[in-house]
């Protein structure tokens, strides 16, 4: 069975695995699906290979490039890769069984771009189809600055109280872009003005996001079991604070066009 992860899914396959078991138990078989800024196409090549028709979207030529050298290893085929704009794109209306946004909206810092990518995923979706979107949690630069370097929070402090106060994260940190980050019990109010219906919010690396470094140490069967636990409780309020990354799945509601 191939495998493969980008360099931050490879970090953590927690987030992967959860995602990805959500998805497998919301989706029916052999639905369109699209992947919006699904990158390298982790995701896209997994459900391909699963029997659904997955179309990858992203605004990096070079990721999609890469994408389509990586469907001749795997031996699996997309069914189409578009290089586009998350605010406009260009598929009629209610074209997709599934969109997933895993990867875009914490990358469009203005409210105003992530409303009309927000409405272009609902235009593109059939009735009853599956919505998924990835956030970023305000708390995920505290996380991921006290493990690696306790000792910096006399230069980090300001920052991250900042961050805390305005889920705006310019330049967050060297090796990250700017993005916008989401107070975990927002998520409800950012999603109420669309006609989506709430299925599930999980915490992606479930309440592990601070042992996470350690626990990808562990023996295999170790991993596995912890990994099960994190999916029995990824959407407990201690999850939903304590991870990294969120995830919301929602279907669209209304008839038929």
């Amino acid at each position: 069975m191939w495998f493969f992860l980008p360099e931050r899914l490879a970090k953590s396959p927690l987030e992967f695995f959860l995602t990805f078991e959500y998805l497998r138990r919301l989706m029916a078989e052999k639905q369109r699906v699209l992947d919006l800024g699904g990158g390298p196409g982790r995701y896209a090549f997994r459900l391909a290979a699963d029997g659904h028709r997955v179309t990858l979207v992203d605004l990096s030529a070079n990721n999609l490039a890469f994408a389509r050298s990586k469907s001749a290893e795997l031996g699996v085929s997309l069914e189409d890769y578009v290089h586009a704009d998350a605010r406009s794109l260009p598929f009629p209306d209610e074209s997709f069984d599934a969109v997933l946004a895993l990867g875009r909206f914490y990358h469009l810092l203005e409210e105003p771009d992530r409303h009309q990518a927000f409405s272009e995923c609902i235009r593109l979706l059939k009735p009853g189809g599956l919505l998924a979107v990835a956030f970023i949690s305000v708390y995920a630069p505290i996380y991921d600055a006290a493990l690696p370097d306790p000792e910096a929070i006399h230069q980090w402090r300001p920052r991250l109280l900042e961050f805390i106060q305005t889920g705006r994260h310019l330049a967050a940190s060297p090796s990250f872009t700017d993005a916008w980050f989401v107070d975990p019990a927002g998520i409800p109010a950012l999603v109420a003005p669309y006609p989506i219906e709430t299925l599930h919010i999980i915490g992606a690396e479930s309440m592990l996001a601070q042992s996470k470094r350690f626990l990808y140490a562990q023996r295999l069967d170790v991993l596995q079991e912890w990994m099960a636990f994190a999916l029995e409780t990824a959407e407990t309020p201690a999850s939903l604070m304590g991870s990294e990354h969120l995830v919301y799945f929602g279907r669209k509601v209304g008839s038929p066009g």
